[in-house]
């Protein structure tokens, strides 16, 4: 009797995991058919990703998973981008300075990179024609560091590794109030980022957004960017960008330096 009973408690285990099993694979099944949910999922890699392909590519510096593609010109909505041979949306510039100019670089996101604006309506640009207007006695030169879906981290990695070469004399951060957004949810990082084991999963996928945005409730009650602040793993980024780009600052004023050219710390690729 002990034995029957066993054995029926068994079966009915069994047919429980295989009847949960189902569920999960018929909740992933309908999941990828209607392509739900948009973020945390694996991004699909195919050849017709001509925004994310043709102006981009993957950066071999750490924390920083892609970057501007240098030496190329196209269309992207109609808008002419041009990038030069330093990876920058900007015409094509010496390294080094040219005698009594001052450098201005300034990093950000897709407002900096000017999403959807040709260069010259972009502010970066705007900059320089004002500075050079105001004080026509004075060369100005900006510099545009911008580069979609860049955030704190990916920002805090260009200044360290690319600004530095070009000696520039004054360096802004163009901070967004996402900026301290670290998760690939956006396009672009959500592209090139290596993915989780479980972002290959949309149900898993869905089950991580659904989570977030119930926190998000919770604690901003639907505000995205001050429910970013609330996160101290996340906000803490941004901190420390800020942080890290006074001590450069300070660093390279003590040694005499200035902002110069400090190449040696670069990968050989760069």
């Amino acid at each position: 009797m002990k034995k029957i009973s066993r054995r029926n408690f068994l079966v009915n285990l069994l047919i429980l995991l295989l009847a949960i099993l189902f569920a999960l694979l018929l909740s992933e099944i309908i999941l990828r058919v209607l392509k739900k949910p948009v973020y945390y999922v694996a991004p699909s890699h195919p050849k017709g990703r001509y925004w994310e392909n043709f102006f981009h590519q993957k950066s071999k510096i750490p924390d920083l998973d892609y970057e501007l593609k240098p030496n190329v010109r196209g269309l992207h909505n109609g808008i002419p981008i041009q990038i030069n041979r330093f990876g920058l949306r900007d015409d094509e510039i010496h390294l080094a300075k040219l005698p009594g100019q001052k450098r201005i670089t300034v990093l950000g996101d897709s407002f900096t990179f000017g999403f959807g604006v040709e260069a010259k309506d972009g502010y970066v640009e705007k900059l320089e024609q004002i500075l050079t207007q105001k004080f026509p006695e004075q060369k100005f030169q900006v510099l545009n560091f911008g580069v979609g879906g860049y955030n704190s981290r990916e920002e805090d990695q260009v200044l360290k590794f690319k600004v530095s070469r070009f000696s520039p004399d004054l360096v802004i951060i163009a901070y967004s109030l996402d900026d301290p957004e670290i998760d690939p949810v956006q396009p672009l990082r959500s592209f090139y980022h290596p993915p989780s084991w479980w972002q290959y999963s949309h149900l898993l996928s869905i089950l991580i957004l659904f989570k977030e945005s119930l926190k998000m409730n919770l604690i901003a009650r639907t505000d995205s960017t001050h429910y970013l602040f609330l996160q101290p793993e996340k906000w803490q980024v941004t901190v420390q960008q800020f942080r890290d780009a006074s001590q450069w600052s300070m660093v390279r004023e003590k040694s005499g330096a200035g902002f110069g050219d400090d190449s040696s710390q670069y990968p050989a690729s760069l």
